[in-house]
């Protein structure tokens, strides 16, 4: 099974809760209480999102932590790889075709390389704001390719019929 890491989980669970009222600076132990996620993880999950500019700590009595951008700007791709690192399904596109002991005779890598980046793409479109509204339904293009085999007829060649369909 294929699955995001619980660290990952959380911070999209945070960065929801950030973009409800987007602007609003919100506490650790109020997003813990909000979220059940224990402080402590409250705090290690804003720290990556700070240095990754999607969050900004504010400072003070009443400071806690609020989006440094705004949720339509921020997208399930960059959270992912805020948390998880690059987003990739085969170890071939992370560290390169010779990490592989495969790589020699493998003859889907191009194809993975292809479904790594639709995956990507899609993840690209969807925003935070697309996760923290209730009705979003993801919509992707898929295009299925047939691949068309022709074979090679000689020109001429006695058996041709002319005129024939």
């Amino acid at each position: 099974m294929l699955r995001l890491s619980k660290m990952t989980d959380y911070g999209v669970l945070l960065m929801s809760e950030l973009a409800k009222d987007a602007t609003a600076v919100q506490r650790a132990p109020d997003l813990s209480t909000i979220t059940h996620i224990p402080q402590t993880t409250v705090r290690k999950v804003m720290t990556a999102l700070i240095q990754a500019n999607m969050v900004e700590s504010v400072r003070g009595v009443n400071g806690g932590y609020r989006l440094q951008r705004t949720p339509e700007s921020i997208t399930v791709r960059e959270l992912i790889q805020c948390l998880e690192g690059y987003v990739a399904l085969t170890d071939c596109e992370i560290s390169g075709e010779k990490a592989c002991g495969q790589s020699d005779v493998c003859g889907t890598r191009k194809n993975w390389l292809k479904i790594n980046q639709a995956m990507r793409d899609a993840l690209q479109n969807i925003t935070l704001k697309d996760m923290v509204n209730d009705g979003f339904t993801p919509i992707f293009t898929m295009q299925k390719v047939v691949p068309i085999r022709m074979e090679a007829t000689p020109r001429n060649s006695a058996h041709e019929t002319t005129g024939a369909l």
